[in-house]
């Protein structure tokens, strides 16, 4: 599988009041309508959403990884989560199905740091290319996590070139986040825009219809 290095930082920052936990999305991510849409294509060849949470803590403080996937093209080792660390390596989590992970489906993927299907990529860290949690955890000595992301990046490996992702939610260990507002807060302070929304009042007001 070929998997570009992608870039640990704030591209469009999110305002704290929006959520904590989103530091920023990157390439040709777009959020809109309560959902965040990642693609890969000759123009746009990667898309990220990177989180902040967990920043400074161990690996084995990391327990469940999932996403509530609309739907998506799965190729090329992507879709993945990548667990970025101090020591300046990553941990890749694939979605899809084991072993290839170029095929999948949609809705919750449950926890995809539990069972045995070999979804975790360790080598940057002398571990397994199909390994498990527990084989990260082992490799990964001291390091501590800086940062947690969301890939896609996968264009190169399908037939058309172009791949696109489309989440619901993503859940990092009890916390599930959304791509739209939960609360009149998320729409301060530039919240609106981070959630797709034309203007602060487009923003209460879509919240209050409930959509």
């Amino acid at each position: 599988m070929k998997r570009l290095m992608l870039p640990l930082l704030v591209v469009l920052a999110i305002p704290a009041a929006a959520s904590a936990a989103i530091s920023g999305t990157g390439g040709g991510t777009t959020i809109s309508g309560g959902q965040a849409t990642l693609i890969s294509t000759g123009t746009a060849p990667y898309s990220f959403i990177n989180f902040n949470d967990l920043s400074g803590q161990s690996l084995s403080s990391l327990g469940t990884l999932a996403a509530n996937v609309a739907s998506a093209d799965y190729a090329g080792g992507a879709p993945r989560f990548s667990v970025d660390l101090s020591n300046g390596k990553s941990v890749f989590v694939y979605l899809g199905t084991a072993p290839g992970f170029t095929s999948g489906g949609t809705g919750d993927t449950g926890n995809l740091l539990a069972g045995s299907d070999l979804r975790v990529d360790s080598t940057q860290l002398g571990g397994p290319f199909y390994g498990t949690w527990a084989d990260a955890e082992a490799a990964a000595g001291s390091a501590t996590i800086i940062g947690i992301g969301f890939a896609v990046d996968g264009s190169w490996a399908t037939t058309t070139g172009s791949q696109t992702v489309v989440l619901n939610s993503v859940t990092i260990n009890d916390t599930t986040y959304h791509f739209a507002a939960q609360s009149k807060d998320d729409c301060k302070n530039g919240g609106w825009q981070t959630f797709g929304y034309k203007n602060q009042g487009e923003c209460v007001s879509a919240l209050a219809a409930g959509k």
